[in-house]
Formats: C-alpha cells, sequence, structure tokens
C-alpha cells in the first residue's frame, strides 16, 4: 500500500454529538426501534463529513476526550462502536439500520 492510501485510510475521525446536530436522525431511531428515553444518548456520534455511521462511546471518552480543549492535537482515526448504519432501503421508514 503506497504512503498516499495509508495515509488516506488513517483521516482524523471528526466527531459531532448526535443530540446536539442531528436531533431528527434521533428521534427517528428511538421512534422506529422503540428505544425508550432512559437509553443513554448523550454518548451518541456521527462523523460530521457523513452520518453513514454512528457511534455509542464510553462514559469516559465522553466527557474526557469529547471536552478536552486541545483534542486537535490528537489524531482520533476511530472511536467508540458502531450502533447504526445509515440505510440505503427506500422501502423502509428507518433512516438508519
Amino acid at each position: 500500500m503506497s504512503a498516499e492510501m495509508a495515509a488516506k485510510k488513517e483521516e482524523e475521525f471528526t466527531f459531532a454529538k448526535l443530540l446536539d446536530k442531528k436531533f431528527e436522525v434521533w428521534a427517528n431511531i428511538q421512534e422506529f426501534y422503540g428505544i425508550n428515553s432512559d437509553f443513554p444518548s448523550e454518548y451518541l456520534f456521527y462523523q460530521k463529513d457523513t452520518t453513514n455511521n454512528l457511534v455509542f462511546i464510553s462514559n469516559g471518552l465522553a466527557n474526557g476526550l469529547m471536552k478536552c480543549t486541545r483534542k486537535y492535537k490528537l489524531k482520533v482515526v476511530n472511536i467508540g462502536v458502531k450502533m447504526f448504519s445509515k440505510n440505503r432501503d427506500d422501502k423502509s421508514n428507518a433512516k438508519v439500520r
């Protein structure tokens, strides 16, 4: 693998809190899958350039790394556990699966 391909493969994971920016996506997930309000949705994040994958991170990461003011010095390649992916099926009401 060339150095250029390796660099593209490990691009920085720019993340955002799902509830802050894309609440309508969370509302759709809750309604479609019947998830109650006890679920810790404040730990769901998505990749800023796409909303293809929603990841679930730990309390420590959410309250530590995500709130760190110098996180630009740390190159985060991947984070969390993938919980949902964008649904490309037109026949379903779910935006993610």
